[in-house]
């Protein structure tokens, strides 16, 4: 039986575990983000993002099947069907095989033609443009290739290797930006390349080890179950609207961005993606640990215990949040300033807006895992896809007439997540049965007034001092103490906080018959 208590020794472990792998991942990215901005230079940074977010656009399919995979996959362990496990993943093969093939011909048709003739690349740019996009095309693929092999990892809860396999990515780009200063070549070019090998390198070890430790993965049989290719596709299908409303809203405004404001606006709009990805990670976090065994406990029928599992990592995960954010919102330009030597204009609020609007969204984020397990993906993407993604053209017709304004497209994406919050809860209660009260109380309401009580503080106390890195450090020990006592006071029940003194009386008393063994 999988317990949904927040005290899951799996859970805990496989989170503990990410998070180590994410800390080691955000001091490589922290280096390695101003050195390739410094040898590439703003312009080219912002090309290649701009250019490879062209090809990360179709990766909507690719993320819908990975999240598909990995619900059927966790459901026939809950089962303990390993025929069902078996054939789920074959099925899963026979689709990869043929979604490639009509990918790569999607991408070197219209991709190559809206690089060429729809953006704004300077003439002197276009070869090395063509390069970055071949190498994003064939880096995309082998991504492809990995997903259902990633996919077996996450659903046999094996975090471990995705944390090591995870590293050694970022070994690897670590590396790539040392490496840059040393050539003369055309170092756009030699960047995009380099991701390729890393993308082949991270491929290959997840089919090792994959074909080392499952079974359905050691002798893959291309087949086709009508059953289970259809509910497959059913479910990819819908969620492909989700994943394409979040890489159309990112890569989407990135684009409008483009059009109205060259490619230093993309530089700054990439910069704050990559700052509000890194703090989003910390989340994704909890979301990848908990949501394979939600999956499980809704596969054996324990609904009470999932939706306690729901509710409880996602109030962890907005306070999570909460605690990284407060601090980058209140001293992002001072944290922009020692971090970068060249900060582009517009980039410290770009990266407040997108944190604010990630805060607001992470409210209901977990609800989503419950859709998933209970296979009801249909109703919430229609309402919340469709909010998200109206920002792309609202910010495109409101810039048409207010171009003076870059803000304009991520004030728009605050304003309609709301509205995302709102559809989340009310099509829950429709279509899932949720107790609204139990959510209201349980995690929205306390997640806002510590929210509000936290950031009030904070902000006035670290006002109080200079702009330094002494008082980035301050805000930080504030936001952490303060987000502390809140928490307790406020944001846990008598329940969750019996459990967490009794973890302490634990590491208290492990401490304690360890400085006793030791004496002895």
């Amino acid at each position: 039986m999988v317990s949904s208590h927040l005290g899951n020794n799996r859970i805990i472990k496989n989170t503990i575990l990410l998070y180590f792998r994410m800390i080691l991942l955000i001091l490589v990215q922290l280096y390695i983000v101003p050195v390739i901005l410094r040898n590439l230079g703003v312009a080219d940074y912002g090309l290649y993002n701009v250019i490879a977010g062209v090809v990360t656009m179709f990766s909507f399919l690719g993320g819908s099947l990975s999240s598909g995979i990995q619900r059927f996959m966790s459901f026939a362990i809950g089962k303990n069907d390993k025929e069902l496990l078996n054939t789920t993943f074959g099925v899963t093969a026979s689709i990869f095989i043929v979604f490639s093939f009509v990918t790569f011909l999607l991408l070197e048709s219209f991709g190559s033609w809206f690089v060429n003739c729809g953006m704004n690349i300077p003439a002197e740019r276009i070869v090395a443009a063509n390069w970055v996009f071949q190498f994003s095309v064939l880096s995309f693929i082998v991504n492809l290739v990995t997903i259902p092999y990633n996919s077996a990892i996450i659903a046999h809860e094996r975090m471990s290797i995705y944390a090591y396999a995870s590293i050694f990515d970022g070994v690897l780009k670590f590396l790539l930006a040392i490496s840059l200063s040393f050539f003369s070549f055309d170092k756009l070019i030699y960047y995009a390349g380099f991701i390729v090998v890393i993308s082949v390198s991270i491929c290959l070890f997840y089919i090792y080890y994959c074909k080392r430790n499952f079974e359905e993965c050691r002798d893959i049989k291309l087949t086709w179950n009508p059953e289970i290719g259809r509910k497959l596709l059913f479910y990819s299908g819908w969620n492909v609207v989700g994943v394409l409303a979040n890489i159309g809203r990112g890569q989407g405004l990135n684009i409008v961005m483009n059009l109205f404001f060259g490619t230093l606006l993309n530089a700054a709009h990439a910069i704050a993606l990559q700052i509000n990805g890194v703090v989003s990670q910390f989340i994704s976090n909890i979301y990848m640990a908990t949501r394979p065994p939600i999956t499980k406990l809704y596969a054996q029928g324990d609904i009470g215990g999932m939706w306690n599992l729901i509710f409880r990592s996602a109030k962890i995960t907005f306070y999570l949040l909460m605690i990284l954010s407060i601090p980058a919102i209140i001293e992002i330009e001072t944290v922009l300033s020692l971090w970068l030597r060249d900060v582009p204009e517009y980039t410290s609020n770009i990266v407040v807006l997108m944190l604010m609007m990630t805060l607001i969204e992470t409210l209901v984020n977990q609800l989503i895992s419950a859709f998933q397990a209970a296979n009801r993906i249909k109703r919430y993407q229609q309402y919340s896809s469709t909010i998200i993604l109206l920002c792309v053209p609202l910010s495109f017709v409101v810039l048409k007439f207010w171009k003076m304004n870059p803000m304009i497209p991520y004030v728009i994406s605050i304003a309609l997540s709301f509205f995302y919050v709102l559809s989340i809860v009310v099509v829950a209660k429709m279509e899932l049965n949720m107790s609204m009260k139990k959510f209201l109380h349980s995690v929205l309401i306390r997640n806002v007034i510590v929210f509000v009580i936290v950031f009030v503080l904070v902000r006035v106390l670290s006002d109080l001092l200079d702009a330094s890195f002494g008082r980035v450090v301050v805000t930080f020990l504030l936001t952490l103490l303060s987000s502390a006592i809140m928490i307790w006071i406020v944001g846990l029940d008598g329940v969750e906080k019996a459990y967490v003194s009794n973890q302490i009386s634990k590491v208290i008393t492990n401490i304690k018959n360890n400085r006793i063994h030791e004496k002895s």
